[in-house]
Formats: C-alpha cells, structure tokens, sequence
C-alpha cells in the first residue's frame, strides 16, 4: 500500500461551508517507522459521501518534536 496506508479513523471534526462539508480526523497510520498519528482533511457535498482531499496529510507530528498549541 501507500505509506499512508490507513488503519483507522477517529477523533472527526466537522464544519459545514458554503461549499459542503469540510472533516479533519485523526489517522494512525502504519509507515516504514512504525505506527504513526497524521491529520487528515476529506471533503463532502452531503454529509455523508466523504472523500479525501489529499492523499499527503495535513499535518503529521513528528517524534522528538512538541506540538505547541496555538
């Protein structure tokens, strides 16, 4: 598979636009360096029919390094 490759999908937040849906989520993914948490952004027209807007993820943490909220 890719190296995002999905194995699971929790923690959505959803927020609705002009233009549909928009989800954030959190994806643990198995890479090359083990498991690993990213964001990940889908978009939808209906609430329900979800699709992926970029196969790279929005945001991934990296190990070592703190995530220093906003």
């Amino acid at each position: 598979g890719s190296p995002y490759e999905t194995q699971g999908v929790f923690g959505p937040m959803v927020i609705r636009d002009e233009g549909g849906f928009r989800m954030w989520h959190l994806t643990s993914s198995r890479t090359s360096d083990g498991m690993s948490i990213v964001i990940r952004l889908r978009r939808s027209d209906d609430g329900e029919s979800w699709s992926v807007v970029s196969e790279r993820p929005v945001f991934t943490p990296r190990p070592g390094v703190p995530v220093r909220p906003w």
